[in-house]
């Protein structure tokens, strides 16, 4: 047997059929595999925006559901993050003009530092 005549593809205008030998995968019925969201799942759809009440939430849904949901809360994490960064880079600017406007540097905070334990240092010496 060739391998044309054990596997032919027969296209048609509303979807494609594929034969392999003598079964059709037309016998089996395409079914969505169905998952009861937990607790956790539930919220993830309420705060994808999936949904805007518990009550709303079927019993089942499809995993398909459950993963764009998963998606878009990822999206909006991931927005939420860059925004707490953009507002932190922007305050520790601020902060960093008004601790030059007060002449304050980190040298300067270290130099004063370490006098200072130079400094401790000679004191238990001579107490010693």
């Amino acid at each position: 047997m060739s391998f044309e005549s054990r596997h032919s593809v027969q296209s048609s205008s509303r979807h494609v059929k594929i034969r392999i030998g003598l079964k059709s995968r037309e016998s089996y019925k395409h079914r969505v595999p169905l998952h009861k969201p937990t607790d956790f799942e539930r919220k993830i759809l309420l705060w994808s925006g999936r949904f805007k009440k518990e009550e709303e939430i079927p019993e089942t849904i499809s995993f398909e559901m459950l993963d764009a949901a998963k998606n878009r809360l990822r999206v909006k994490v991931s927005y939420l993050m860059i925004a707490l960064t953009v507002a932190g880079c922007v305050y520790m600017v601020i902060e960093g003009k008004k601790a030059a406007k007060r002449h304050e540097s980190l040298t300067s905070l270290n130099l004063e530092r370490k006098a200072r334990l130079r400094e401790e240092e000679a004191m238990k010496a001579k107490t010693e």
